[in-house]
């Protein structure tokens, strides 16, 4: 505390005041205080929303892993493939190549005819002379007659 002195005051009478003096150290801070349940709750949930969150993400990984070998083992099938297809279309060719059938038909006892002979197809009437007649021939009629016919096809006459 400080002292004011006598000498600034006007009247002699009058007591010294006291005016305290102002201190540099600040006031604690008071502690708001909360039940030991509740910071250790929600600290606790805080770290298991963490650890879920890293779990998933771990999981996620391993998840998309395990599809990217079953993809790459697919990818490796489908270029096997495509190899043995190339393969067999080339071997196809090569025996399907004419002096290969040839080959294959002397080693089989055929020979070269001296002389080719082309066959051409003589087109077909539709119309038989049955069907000029006029006369369908049924099936339960053995008789090959026009009459024989029409007497199957009507019984009673």
């Amino acid at each position: 505390m400080r002292v004011i002195e006598p000498s600034t005051r006007k009247k002699r009478g009058t007591p010294a005041i006291r005016v305290p003096a102002r201190s540099t150290a600040r006031r604690p801070a008071e502690v708001v205080s909360r039940s030991p349940w509740q910071s250790t709750a929600v600290r606790t949930a805080a770290i298991a929303v963490a650890v879920a969150g890293i779990f998933m993400v771990v999981v996620a990984h391993v998840v998309i892993d395990q599809k990217q070998f079953r993809i790459d083992a697919m990818q490796e099938q489908v270029a096997n493939a495509q190899a043995r297809q190339t393969t067999l279309q080339f071997r196809l060719a090569q025996l399907e190549a004419p002096q290969k059938i040839i080959a294959s038909a002397e080693a089989l006892g055929m020979v070269t005819p001296s002389q080719v002979t082309y066959l051409v197809p003589v087109a077909m009437s539709p119309v038989t002379p049955r069907a000029a007649a006029g006369v369908q021939p049924s099936p339960s009629s053995t008789s090959t007659s026009p009459s024989g016919s029409a007497r199957a096809r009507a019984p009673g006459r």
